[in-house]
């Protein structure tokens, strides 16, 4: 009995030594390995490459980071801007691609869509100067045309509705431009709206305001440019009961 407990002794410590030599052998796996991916999103041949923006854990590495890609409807920008500094693939294809370039006067074009998109410059004072163009098919170039004018911007829709909205947009003839948009929250003791336009770019409102962005639930709507693309300030608002 003591014989057999012995060589089961040395098995074990047999294993033990094993296992530790083999411990020693093979490198601990750092849980904070990785590889540091970025850059800036580039334009070549009409074709955006962005960089993975992201860590990659040493586990999963391939070998590169990796990059996203999208093909511009008109090339990359006619006035040779190349790089952008944008996170997402959206920003990048805004930034890059000819389409979504700033139009301006002289420019070449075919259609009225080659002078959009007409975007508002942005002024020290915090105003905005909009520009406005047609397509002038004589001349094959973007002109300066008057500026777009809404006759009852911001007044009120006359809208009473029986709740209370959160936010909301509603098609009306009672506005000139068709959009009454209006909001209220619980603590409000009157329902905030605005008569305004859908728009698809700055040029498509009236002077000193913009087309809202994305990050608004009244995007793509002519509002008073507040100093972002995506401001609202709904004390400016009429409020009716």
């Amino acid at each position: 009995m003591l014989r057999v407990l012995g060589a089961l002794v040395c098995v074990l410590v047999a294993l033990g030594c094993a296992d530790e030599s083999q411990s020693q052998d093979e490198p601990l796996e750092d849980p904070n390995c990785h590889y540091d991916c970025g850059g800036v999103a580039t334009c070549e041949g009409g074709l955006i490459n962005l960089p993975r923006a992201a860590p990659i854990a040493c586990e999963a590495w391939t070998g590169s980071c990796g990059s996203g890609q999208f093909d511009c409807e008109s090339g990359c920008r006619a006035d040779g801007v190349r790089e952008s500094f944008a996170q997402t693939m959206d920003v990048a294809i805004a930034d890059l691609c000819e389409e979504h370039r700033p139009k301006q006067v002289d420019d070449l074009c075919a259609t009225e869509a080659d002078c959009q998109p007409q975007v508002a410059v942005r002024n020290d004072d915090g105003t905005v100067s909009n520009t406005y163009l047609e397509c002038d098919a004589t001349l094959g170039r973007c002109v300066a045309r008057a500026p777009t004018v809404i006759k009852d911007f911001f007044a009120t829709c006359d809208l009473h509705p029986i709740r209370k909205p959160r936010h909301s947009v509603l098609e009306t003839s009672l506005c000139s431009g068709g959009v009454c948009a209006y909001s209220a929250n619980d603590t409000d003791a009157c329902i905030h709206q605005a008569c305004t336009a859908r728009c698809d770019s700055d040029g498509d409102c009236p002077q000193g305001t913009i087309c809202l962005g994305d990050a608004t639930v009244f995007r793509g709507l002519c509002m008073p440019y507040l100093g972002s693309p995506d401001r609202i300030d709904l004390s400016e608002w009429t409020c009716l009961p």
